[in-house]
């Protein structure tokens, strides 16, 4: 079975307006050769007519030419009347050569006949009507030359009939041209609509087939790095709807690898996150039972249960990003005090400020929103401890909030060395940190995984900085809630 492809659909929207416009200019054409006949035609009509004319001149002549024979019998006169037909039959050659018209043919040969009689009669006649004349010749040359009168009143009549015929053949031809101007006019304008139309119709196909299936194939790709399933497919057989698989088929993959992921990230964390907490436990232990250790013991049991800790809150972190980037972690949702939140936080991190000498200015407001607290209260304490990590020693930490545009913004604002372009754009991304980040510690979680709590209220963070005047970390929430429910995945 045949499977039209994007380059037989591509050929065929080219070709069907190239097909239009070919029998188009076929109609023009036609239409353009019919007009010049019809020109041509008028021009042989016209010269038709002006021969007509010039004859008509000669049988008037004639008729002088005639009744100078008659009257006079002068030599002169009968050279000048064997000229005048000699140029009239002249004429009817060049007519009968220039028409086709079978009745004119036939009023030219009458014509021709009427000066051949009026030829035979000039002949009979003697030279002129004298007193001498014998009576019986005198009656015979009066009846001759009145038959003479009336073939001259003959042939006017012929001529007016001629001249009628080439008129109305004329008229006739003057509304074939204008016919055939409305044709030619029909026919452009015809050719334009239809242009247009299919112009318009190719579009409409185009943006139908194509564009919305490309949408199709965006949307999909788009979701490829969310690891969801995709409900979306892309009509059709040719490349679009392959590369669509394509994209099904890795997304299936992908979700699967996340699955795999995830369950082996959750096997480990408990796997490691028990042994460490029995450690932990021991060491606590240990601590209690013998309170007369020495001063270098009890430094290596602190540094031994700083450096479990540590590594249970890793794992901790750990477990919440990939629930975060999955969109599994359970949002208990409550309309809290921010100013509450921030006074929270700032208790948290009061014995880190105390060590730099640093005071934290706690400027919010009183705003109630509708949040998670706990998590909330994680993000603010992470953006508190980054600032005091970062901040000289006896220098201050400013927290603000205000609302712009339904939203709650929390900044954090320092006075530290601030971040260089190229280290903002990277910062809320998980396992990044600047130089000056590692040499402080930390596992480069902390901002990744208060962007993804943040996003999961329906806000969004940042961060302005600039070298050497310090930063300001804030983040933006919805002041309304998100949903009727208390609870949201």
């Amino acid at each position: 079975m045949f499977k039209p492809r994007i380059i037989h659909k591509g050929i065929a929207f080219a070709l069907i307006p190239l097909v239009v416009n070919t029998i188009f200019i076929v109609l023009l054409s036609s239409a353009l050769t019919q007009a010049k006949d019809l020109v041509s035609q008028e021009h042989n009509l016209s010269v038709v007519l002006t021969h007509i004319d010039k004859l008509n001149s000669l049988v008037v002549n004639l008729f002088g030419s005639l009744s100078m024979v008659a009257s006079t019998g002068g030599e002169r006169w009968r050279q000048l009347n064997a000229r005048q037909i000699r140029e009239a039959r002249a004429e009817f050659t060049v007519l009968a050569g220039l028409t086709n018209n079978v009745r004119v043919t036939e009023f030219l040969n009458k014509l021709d006949a009427t000066i051949n009689e009026d030829q035979r009669l000039i002949t009979q006649l003697s030279g002129s009507l004298d007193a001498d004349a014998q009576k019986t010749e005198v009656v015979n040359q009066v009846t001759k030359l009145r038959k003479l009168i009336r073939q001259s009143g003959q042939k006017s009549e012929i001529m007016m009939k001629i001249m009628e015929l080439q008129q109305a053949e004329l008229e006739k031809l003057r509304q074939s041209e204008e016919q055939t101007e409305e044709q030619v006019r029909s026919v452009v304008l015809a050719g334009l609509v239809a242009n247009f139309v299919i112009a318009l119709v190719l579009i409409l196909l185009f943006v139908r087939d194509v564009t919305n299936r490309l949408r199709v194939l965006m949307d999909n790709a788009n979701l490829l790095p969310k690891n969801v399933p995709l409900s979306q497919h892309v009509t059709g057989s040719d490349e679009l709807s392959e590369l669509d698989t394509v994209i099904h088929q890795a997304s299936n993959q992908l979700i699967e690898s996340a699955e795999y992921r995830r369950g082996l990230m959750q096997m480990m964390a408990h796997d490691l996150r028990s042994p460490l907490s029995s450690s932990m436990a021991a060491m606590q232990l240990l601590t209690a039972t013998q309170p007369e250790l020495m001063d270098r013991g009890k430094k290596q049991v602190d540094s031994i249960n700083l450096s479990l800790q540590t590594s249970v809150d890793l794992i901790n972190d750990l477990l919440l990003l990939e629930s975060l980037e999955v969109g599994q972690l359970v949002l208990t949702l409550k309309m809290e005090n921010v100013k509450q939140i921030i006074t929270e936080a700032v208790e948290i991190v009061g014995a880190l400020a105390t060590m730099k000498n640093i005071d934290i200015r706690d400027e919010s407001v009183e705003e109630t929103v509708n949040v998670d607290r706990i998590r909330i209260l994680q993000v603010v304490t992470n953006l508190l401890s980054n600032a005091i990590k970062f901040a000289p020693v006896g220098s201050a930490i400013r927290i603000t909030t205000k609302i712009t545009d339904s939203n709650i913004v929390v900044s954090v604002i320092d006075k530290g060395r601030g971040l260089a372009p190229v280290d903002q754009a990277k910062l809320f991304q998980k396992f990044q940190q600047t130089e000056a980040g590692r040499s402080a510690g930390g596992t480069g979680l902390g901002l990744a995984i208060s962007k993804l709590i943040v996003e999961s209220h329906g806000g969004k963070i940042g961060v302005e900085s600039q070298l050497g005047e310090g930063s300001r970390f804030f983040f933006a929430i919805p002041v309304e809630p998100l949903d009727d429910d208390s609870e949201s995945d």
